[in-house]
């Protein structure tokens, strides 16, 4: 190989190196606990690079995505089947007055049912892909947090927070920060 080549494989790699790191956040994590004594890990990253798209007739629309997003349970020492179900919602952050904004559902930002896998005894993950964060609009002057309420399924059980009390979990990977382009 040339000295030519070699520096340009160099730069190429480089170049590549320094873009991914000024695109994607360092990892997260979000600890779960559930009241059986079940820990669920929530690890991501942020994606600065965001989706731009046309929506209510405006084009400057902007979805931030975490992603990758693994999820791994552990403690299900018992566990044949394990699922988590995923539910989007929505709250725009900008004040429009003096109260907070409604939380609505949020259809449009892909809930879905991952089914889990096995790693090892009472250790089960999954890779969900990416999960929407964050939707925002200059022109329409909106900043909206993407949430998500989740719920975990062990042999057909559903587990519960012990904060809430019930069998959803609310998680936020939501951040403000600007998308890059």
């Amino acid at each position: 190989m040339s000295t030519r080549m070699a520096l340009t494989l160099f730069a190429i790699v480089s170049a590549i190196t320094m873009t991914g790191s000024a695109i994607a956040s360092d990892w997260k994590k979000i600890n779960l606990s559930t009241s059986g004594g079940v820990q669920v890990d929530i690890n991501y990253q942020l994606n600065q690079r965001c989706m731009r798209y046309t929506k209510d007739g405006r084009a400057d629309t902007t979805l931030m995505l975490a992603q990758p997003v693994y999820f791994d349970v552990f403690g299900a020492e018992d566990a044949q089947d394990i699922e988590i179900a995923i539910y989007s919602y929505k709250q725009d952050m900008i004040p429009h007055g003096g109260q907070p904004a409604p939380i609505a559902r949020a259809y449009e930002h892909f809930d879905r049912i991952l089914k889990l896998r096995k790693a090892r005894d009472g250790h089960f993950y999954v890779n969900a892909g990416s999960i929407a964060t964050k939707e925002s609009s200059s022109s329409a002057y909106t900043e909206f947090r993407i949430f998500q309420k989740i719920q975990i399924r062990v042999n057909d059980s559903l587990l519960i927070d012990p904060i809430s009390g019930s069998s959803e979990f609310e998680i936020s990977m939501y951040e403000r920060i600007g998308c890059l382009q």
